[in-house]
């Protein structure tokens, strides 16, 4: 007996051995990823290199900030929330646009590897605080008590901040490099001058659709043919799914009433927002000498200036070549950013002390030496003064919160309850609307029918028998009254309606073929535009000069929308092809001279510019492309898990 229980024993000690083991290596495990820094923490690799949690987290906080400024543009333009993120923002889930972006920079970061692209460090902080405008103390510096709530709302620290943004102006420098690569050759440039910047005139042959028409109903309809076609086309008579709706129409207004606001709420909307929402930026006013000539010459007046700076509105008077100040010695009014050319602005704002003189500095105008008369520092609207506008502003979301909690409770109560959804339009004092049918195709327009139609053949709310959604000032609730099938009518029932579709198809195919021969016939020079036209029944009207900007006249009321396609016509030699619904054109260039004072060697360069500008967008989204068609990318969707991620998504009220 006891051997048994010894020999037992040993075989459990084995078995705990291996339990404690596993469990170690579990904890272990569970420990390293747990214990690890963010920064070394990777969420997916993209050709090898790592996507750090870091680098995902600073980007999810920065898609939170633009789905916040959008949200309320949302509700203005009456638009769902998430078609109108998918919209401007290309996605719905902030974590998959935030790691979309990681990836995409990740490829960057890939390609230009090789490169060894570096940074001058005072470029890089003259950069930093040009991408953070509004928190510049207006002296090219960074206002840190900003710059700290800024970072706090984008939870992050200043050294994660700037790493992310000097990474991020290396890849700009890259995408710049790409996009510079673009080259438009002159033969280009001298289609695009022939197409835009000369007046024409064209030979247009017109051949009406109803003489085709006439000549394909000279023969009766074939009884099996017509049985063919409407077979074919069996889809054309189908009559489509038909739903209706009973609505009402809520106005947030009324709740607005309800809402209470204190002192307290309202001040500390305005302490946590004040720097964003009510800072007043700086101004100054200052007295300049613009030198147009040379920077020498700008030099010497500066000499003169430092010598006796009291007597800089004379020199102004007597140096500066800007005629609108250098009568009132170089004196511009109070001004902020934005108001005059960016060097200018910022050498003036760089000025601390009233009388004090900036170097020569260079600017698209010339060559500028700026004296400081006055500086009114940045300040805040006292929070009287916007007091109201936060009341109000508030007021506006915790009703629209607050309606919005009904509709959700009303939702789920109907499900239990009949009597629910009678209670509540009766205290609302709102009254019920039909909609009539309405079908699938009326979900493209924008009124309030087209609306509702969205939201009765959605996918995922046809099974609702209440919902709600917002348009324009209110809130939509609407209750689903019933549905009619689709349905296909036979042949019989529609037999006029398809003989009509019938012979049109045939006179469409007859002109088709008909307007591609005699086109060939013209390119072959086989036979002129007037030889086709007797031929056909057609007419020939040889249209006015005319520039690109102007419709032709000849043409009545399609002369604006042909006019683009008629000026692709750059040599006689060509034909053009025109299907309209009711006429058919070919048309020649009859002739062509360039507009008055403008000449190819003179436009060209202007006009390969104009096209390198163009064509940097396609550039960089085909490189990007072509980067996500070649990589390796590999997620892991475990890591992210391990930690909670947290960033401020609420707006501040």
């Amino acid at each position: 007996m006891i051997y048994i229980f010894r020999k037992e024993m040993r075989k459990w000690h084995t078995v705990l051995w291996v339990v404690f083991i596993a469990l170690g290596v579990s904890t272990g495990s569970v420990f390293f990823f747990r214990s690890r820094h963010p920064s070394e923490m990777a969420i997916a690799h993209v050709n090898g290199l790592p996507v750090y949690f870091d680098a995902y987290k600073q980007q999810l906080a920065d898609v939170h900030a633009r789905i916040e400024y959008l949200r309320p543009l949302a509700r203005m333009y009456g638009m769902s929330e998430e078609v109108f993120l998918s919209t401007f923002l290309g996605a719905v889930k902030p974590e998959e646009l935030a790691l979309d972006m990681c990836v995409r920079d990740k490829l960057i970061d890939y390609a230009k590897a090789p490169l060894n692209v570096s940074i001058d460090e005072a470029w890089f902080k003259d950069e930093l605080i040009k991408s953070i405008p509004q928190l510049s103390d207006g002296q090219g510096r960074i206002n840190m008590d900003a710059y700290h709530s800024y970072l706090q709302r984008l939870s992050s620290t200043p050294s994660m901040y700037e790493k992310f943004k000097r990474e991020a102006f290396k890849r700009d420098i890259m995408q710049n490099f790409v996009e510079g690569t673009v080259y438009v050759p002159r033969f280009v440039a001298q289609e695009i001058f022939d197409t835009t910047r000369c007046v024409k005139s064209f030979a247009i042959a017109e051949f009406p659709m109803s003489s085709f028409m006439a000549e394909v109903k000279k023969h009766p309809v074939d009884n099996a043919a017509l049985e063919k076609f409407y077979l074919t086309n069996k889809s054309w008579y189908e009559v489509g799914e038909k739903r209706k709706a009973r609505y009402w129409l809520i106005s947030p207004a009324s709740y607005a009433q309800k809402v209470e606001l204190d002192d307290q709420a309202l001040r500390g909307f305005y302490e946590k927002n004040k720097s964003r929402l009510y800072r007043i930026a700086p101004k100054v006013k200052v007295r300049h000498i613009l030198i147009t000539t040379s920077k020498d010459q700008a030099e010497n007046v500066y000499k003169q200036v430092i010598q006796k700076p009291t007597d800089f509105a004379a020199l102004a008077k007597k140096y500066s070549d800007d005629s609108k100040t250098s009568a009132t010695g170089g004196m511009t009014e109070l001004f902020g950013h934005g108001t005059y050319d960016a060097d200018f602005e910022r050498a003036s704002f760089r000025l601390r002390n009233e009388g004090e003189v900036s170097p020569v500095t260079k600017t698209k105008h010339g060559y500028e030496i700026i004296q400081l008369v006055q500086r009114v520092a940045a300040t805040e609207k006292p929070f009287e003064a916007v007091k109201n506008d936060i009341a109000q502003q508030l007021r506006a979301k915790r009703s629209l919160a607050s309606l919005r909690a009904d509709l959700e409770q009303l939702i789920h109560a109907v499900r239990e309850d009949n009597q629910a959804l009678d209670r509540f339009v009766a205290q609302q004092g709102v009254q019920a609307k039909e909609t009539g049918w309405l079908f699938e195709a009326e979900t493209k327009k924008e009124e309030l029918n087209g609306k509702l139609a969205e939201q009765l053949f959605s996918p995922q709310k046809r099974q609702r028998n209440l919902g709600y959604f917002a348009h324009d000032d209110f809130f939509v609730l609407y209750q689903p009254q019933g549905v009619e099938k689709s349905f296909t009518p036979s042949l019989a029932q529609v037999r006029n309606e398809v003989v009509g579709d019938y012979y049109a198809d045939q006179a469409d195919t007859l002109a088709r073929t008909t307007l591609k021969n005699m086109r060939m016939r013209l390119l072959a020079k086989k036979a002129t535009l007037e030889e086709i036209a007797r031929e056909r029944g057609g007419k020939v009207i040889i249209t006015q000069k005319t520039d690109p900007q102007k419709p032709i006249a000849e043409l009545g009321k399609e002369g604006a929308a042909l006019s683009s396609k008629l000026f692709a016509l750059t040599d006689p030699a060509q034909v053009l092809e025109i299907d309209e619904p009711h006429t058919l054109r070919l048309v020649m260039l009859h002739s062509m001279s360039p507009v008055a004072g403008a000449t190819f060697q003179a436009e060209a360069e202007k006009i390969i510019k104009q096209e390198k500008y163009k064509e940097n967008t396609r550039c960089l989204t085909a490189f990007i492309a072509s980067l996500y068609r070649n990589a390796k990318i590999e997620t892991d969707p475990e890591i992210m898990k391990l930690r909670h991620i947290e960033v401020d998504t609420t707006s501040e009220d």
